[in-house]
């Protein structure tokens, strides 16, 4: 969620047709901050689920050295959408036969 708040001023306008909360997307996103906010008192005040943390800081610290190993290797892939391949014309939907 907060990700999605840092990049929401950056998104693309969307496109007729698409999914939009419009003027329901503040309340929501409060919403889900508060809900997430009350996930995290639940599973990480009691004592007993510390093992459990302990894992999920584990996996945490290591997503962060993978990204930064990648932020390093291929900037630029880091920072850029791929761009799609043209299609390869040896391919045919199924069923059509060849000209020849």
């Amino acid at each position: 969620m907060l990700l999605y708040l840092w990049t929401a001023r950056h998104h693309p306008p969307a496109e007729d047709g698409s999914f939009r909360l419009g003027r329901w997307e503040r309340p929501v996103v409060a919403g889900a901050l508060a809900w997430l906010g009350v996930e995290l008192v639940v599973l990480l005040a009691p004592a007993r689920f510390r093992p459990a943390q302990a894992y999920a800081l584990g996996a945490v610290a290591l997503g962060a050295v993978v990204y930064a190993l990648l932020r390093l290797a291929e900037p630029a892939a880091m920072t850029s959408q791929p761009q799609p391949s043209p299609p390869d014309p040896d391919t045919r939907p199924a069923g059509e036969q060849p000209l020849w």
